[in-house]
């Protein structure tokens, strides 16, 4: 299990496996405080964003179209937010100037896949509890 505490919040990592048998991605469930889980979550990818007092992640969704997807969890509202776009792969570098930048790789080793998206061109949704 793999532990972050992130201002007095706790994000544990349990029930870790590999997907896409490369060596990685591996996920796990996270659990928030020991309460809240979410499935599926990329666990060495977890940014924190002091502008927004968010941590974002990536989830991974393995059905038939397996994709992931970038969520936030807003650490003063204790709320989970996914964004609306899929990506084929992805890992978070940085949130930066309101911006997600990002690799479309499951690293970061590369330069020409880096790319940025602006965070207002993103539409969130909460995940229900």
């Amino acid at each position: 299990m793999e532990t972050l505490i992130i201002k007095d919040t706790i994000f544990e990592f349990v029930n870790a496996r590999q997907i896409l048998n490369m060596g990685g991605p591996w996920v796990g469930d996270m659990n928030v405080d020991g309460k809240k889980s979410i499935g599926s979550v990329i666990i060495d990818n977890v940014v924190y964003y002091g502008m927004h007092d968010s941590i974002y992640f990536i989830k991974y969704y393995g059905d038939i179209n397996c994709c992931f997807a970038v969520c936030l969890y807003d650490l003063s509202r204790k709320e989970i937010y996914k964004f609306d776009k899929a990506f084929d792969m992805i890992f978070i570098k940085e949130i930066s100037d309101n911006k997600l930048v990002y690799f479309d790789a499951f690293h970061e080793e590369n330069d020409k896949y880096r790319r940025e998206l602006s965070l207002n061109d993103l539409e969130r949704v909460l995940i229900k509890q």
